[in-house]
């Protein structure tokens, strides 16, 4: 684990994605990917019903150096550029 101005980063297992989701560090609750993802916090409660505020976020890190773009994705950035008659 690596500590960081406040952050805390902890490496997942092959457990953590085969359950969809992880326990806070802070309140223990069972938290799913998609709940950290669109809220960015702990759903659970602390103590007597008082919620957890604990912060959580998802890091995906691509470790390809070769990252392929497609045609619609080269054009997006790249339009053609367009005739002076146009």
């Amino acid at each position: 684990m690596t500590l960081m101005a406040g952050t805390h980063r902890i490496r997942l297992t092959e457990r953590d994605s085969m359950e969809g989701g992880v326990r806070c560090p802070n309140c223990g609750s069972y938290t799913s990917f998609g709940d950290i993802i669109a809220t960015g916090h702990c759903r659970g409660v602390r103590r007597e019903e008082e919620p957890c505020e604990t912060g959580l976020a998802i890091d995906l890190v691509v470790r390809e150096t070769d990252i392929r773009q497609t045609a619609y994705e080269l054009n997006a950035l790249d339009p053609e550029p367009l005739d002076p008659e146009d």
